[in-house]
């Protein structure tokens, strides 16, 4: 073989084998810019994901916050409304005296309104001796003539 053909020959060897060190080369830094780009991703993800819990741990704080002080509120709004309604009883007490929560016959039908309990007026009969009206309320009913309780029962 020629020294022209020999040299052509080992030059392009040479020039086949730097272009393969240059791919090499080349897939080398392609694969650590790509190693590094996923690096970046995975702390910006790892990032993303802890702003993310840490929201959600100040929503949450937050939430219960909230919660206690609408508890709170409640309690205030329960414990006036109790104490409203035993006063409103205790004052009741006082104002009927024997009669509260106990109907007796010939009281009044205002009087079992205000003592015993809230009553509606659900029949009518018409006999020979008057009109006989029956109320109902609070589990109870009470047959009336002329405003007066005549009988009652449970």
């Amino acid at each position: 073989m020629p020294q022209d053909e020999c040299t052509l020959m080992l030059r392009s060897r040479e020039e086949r084998a730097a272009e393969k060190r240059a791919q090499e080369q080349a897939r080398h830094r392609s694969a650590i810019e790509e190693a590094a780009r996923d690096a970046d991703k995975r702390a910006a993800q790892e990032k993303r994901q802890s702003d993310l819990k840490a929201a959600r741990a100040q929503s949450e704080l937050e939430y219960k916050e909230r919660q206690r002080l609408e508890d709170e509120a409640e309690g205030k709004r329960q414990a006036t409304a109790e104490r409203r309604a035993a006063e409103a009883t205790a004052d009741r007490r006082a104002r009927c005296g024997s009669d509260y929560q106990s109907p007796k016959i010939g009281m009044s039908v205002d009087r079992v309104k205000e003592c015993v309990t809230p009553v509606k007026m659900t029949s009518q009969i018409n006999r020979a001796d008057g009109i006989v009206s029956t109320y109902q309320g609070g589990g109870a009913y009470f047959h009336v003539m002329e405003g007066r309780v005549i009988a009652w029962g449970r």
